[in-house]
């Protein structure tokens, strides 16, 4: 029988301890790579230091921190009293209005009271009011109205348990921006300026939903209403999230943070650190372990032990702008469940999968369908739009389906990526165009429906259909000029032009899909003359 808990303080000890070997003579900076994230090169650093407390607190916070060692916790110490000392050559520095170390401040405030013997009460007083200066930044600044505001309610409950600062009026600010976040059906979009342009990725929504329920066991006594309400979406967003993982343990992956990997998963590890049995345990048992098989099987480490960017395998171009080779420490969020002793039920128990198949499922939230099989869940997509400083926005975001088996492509500029896209551009030639905004778009129990432009004088409306063993595509295209267009199915699957039954393969170079280095997409390519046309195809699964 495996030992879950068990192996995984071991993986998380030996990522520790290959992080250390890049650390700062005091512990507060531990960098692993050049930097290149958009923001100053210190806060990547701190999130090599700040990131892997999500493990090594849930552990802590179960009494068997020792396990980890008395030198990483030793090394941990001691960054903090430097990160926060304003007079040390290694402070963190002063923050401002949006900036990264918020993010970085959530891990690290949690692990003062998750692992208080081993942390918060082996500080002297005057370090504990550094550490309270320092982190009491977060509410002298303005925040980004996303799941960054869960960061700052994070920090308030902690100092709300440790006698810190607490600032209610931020807690009161920031739980309304979450409920103007939060959809009927359980899930959460990152953002809502733009109703049209609402950005849901493969790891936001469980992001949202892994705060909440943090959230609700720090703040409930104080706040018996927000925890409430927080536990209620959980628990919806479970019924859903549920089937996002096929029977192998791959999730569907589309969007951005495609670099914290597995943390998409982390929605699971925390129903376990906050005893919230949301499924029965076998169920959430299963989601956690065949998540951790599948992964066991990728390439996610580097040479030293750290872990790489990329998805499942090193692949640099998914890191996005605020991807430092540090980010992907993130992942350490799959540790929440440390907290639980080996004797609980999601450890030792037994494990299940999802008794039934999901069959079709509207998501309006997401802006999406569920479709496929327990072999590989399909999500149908109409409502998406990446923000427009994001590289690749387009395939990360604009494809009309993505699936766990298949993957899809990230273009290097060399060319299109015509997986799941119907590209657009005018018989003349140039650049291929796709759907990176909806006009609007509309989500029904049994299709979806966007309305889109690729460019000044085309309109297209793309309706989605599930359909056994695929899906179909109805594309309906007025435009002023000729055009050329390319629409592709899955890698390495079928896609058959229902009015003309005819299909072509387009051949893709190394490094460009997400889950394998060699891919090939089948590809229609039509040519349309000035007017209105009808396009029917059939993609199959």
């Amino acid at each position: 029988m495996t030992d879950w808990r068990g192996e995984s303080i071991l993986e998380l000890r030996d990522w520790c301890h290959a992080l250390g070997r890049h650390a700062s003579p005091s512990g507060a900076l531990i960098a692993i790579g050049p930097p290149c994230g958009f923001y100053e090169p210190r806060w990547g650093a701190l999130q090599g230091f700040a990131r892997p407390l999500w493990g090594m607190a849930a552990l802590a916070a179960s009494g068997d921190g020792s396990l980890l060692g008395e030198e990483l916790w030793d090394r941990w110490r001691g960054g903090f009293v430097a990160g926060t000392h304003p007079a040390h050559v290694e402070y963190w520095g002063a923050t401002h209005d949006n900036c990264q170390a918020f993010v970085e401040m959530a891990p690290l405030a949690l692990s003062l009271v998750w692992a208080r013997r081993e942390l918060w009460d082996c500080f002297r007083p005057t370090e504990q009011d550094h550490i309270f200066e320092w982190l009491s930044q977060i509410n002298a600044h303005e925040i980004h109205r996303n799941n960054w505001r869960c960061f700052r309610m994070l920090v308030n409950a902690v100092f709300l348990q440790l006698g810190g600062p607490v600032d209610w009026k931020r807690l009161e600010e920031d739980a309304e921006v979450l409920e103007s976040l939060a959809g009927d059906d359980g899930w959460s979009v990152d953002g809502n300026s733009n109703p049209n342009a609402r950005t849901v990725d493969h790891y936001i929504p469980s992001a949202f939903q892994t705060y909440g329920l943090i959230l609700a066991e720090m703040l409930g006594p104080a706040r018996p209403d927000w925890a409430a309400r927080w536990m209620a979406r959980a628990a919806k967003f479970a019924l859903d999230w549920k089937w996002f993982v096929n029977s192998d343990g791959a999730q569907i992956a589309w969007g951005r943070s495609l670099s914290y990997r597995w943390a998409a998963g982390c929605f699971w590890s925390a129903c376990a650190f906050t005893g919230q049995e949301i499924l029965p345990w076998p169920e959430i048992a299963w989601q956690w372990r065949s998540q951790k098989r599948w992964w066991a099987e990728k390439p996610l480490l580097r040479d030293d032990g750290c872990l790489s960017i990329g998805y499942a395998y090193p692949l640099s171009r998914i890191g996005e702008s605020y991807i430092a080779p540090e980010s992907p420490y993130w992942l350490c969020k799959i540790w929440l469940a440390l907290r639980q002793p080996a004797s609980h039920a999601f450890w030792s128990g037994p494990e299940s999968p999802p008794s039934e198949c999901p069959g079709v499922r509207a998501l309006p939230t997401a802006g999406g369908i569920l479709c496929g099989s327990a072999r590989n869940p399909v999500l149908l997509l109409a409502g998406q739009c990446g923000p427009d400083w994001m590289a690749g926005r387009e395939e990360r975001y604009g494809k009309f389906a993505y699936d766990t088996v298949h993957g899809f492509h990230l273009s290097d500029g060399s060319g299109p990526t015509p997986d799941n896209a119907l590209l657009i551009r005018p018989q003349s030639g140039g650049p291929w165009f796709g759907r990176t905004e909806s006009r609007s778009w509309s989500v029904a129990k049994d299709h979806c429906e966007v309305e889109w432009s690729p460019f000044s004088g085309v309109l297209v409306t793309s309706t989605l259909v599930p359909a056994e063993n695929g899906h179909r595509c109805h594309h309906r295209i007025f435009s002023s000029v000729h055009l050329e267009t390319l629409e592709g199915g899955f890698p390495e699957k079928g896609i058959v032009d229902e009015i003309e039954q005819s299909r072509r393969f387009f051949w893709l170079q190394t490094g460009h899909n997400i889950l394998r280095e060699h891919s090939r997409i089948p590809v229609l390519r039509r040519w349309l003359p000035a007017g209105t046309h009808e396009l029917r195809s059939f993609i199959a699964h």
